[in-house]
């Protein structure tokens, strides 16, 4: 179930940075549980566009909230 959901926001995702023609997303990190997530399906959606720096984020904002 949760993988269905995972899948379903990822490609959300990607659709509003393509109707954007942006080239990737920007996300606010505040150490909370919300924001990891959406930093995660982020990557997910745009792995092209993130590089260390999203994952080290990432890991920033899991390790410290």
């Amino acid at each position: 179930m949760y993988k269905e959901i995972s899948q379903y926001l990822v490609g959300w995702i990607r659709s509003k940075v393509d109707e954007a023609h942006a080239r990737g997303c920007a996300v606010g990190i505040s150490r909370g549980v919300d924001s990891a997530v959406v930093a995660a399906l982020c990557v997910k959606a745009c792995p092209l566009e993130c590089g260390r720096t999203s994952y080290a984020l990432l890991q920033f904002a899991v390790r410290y909230r």
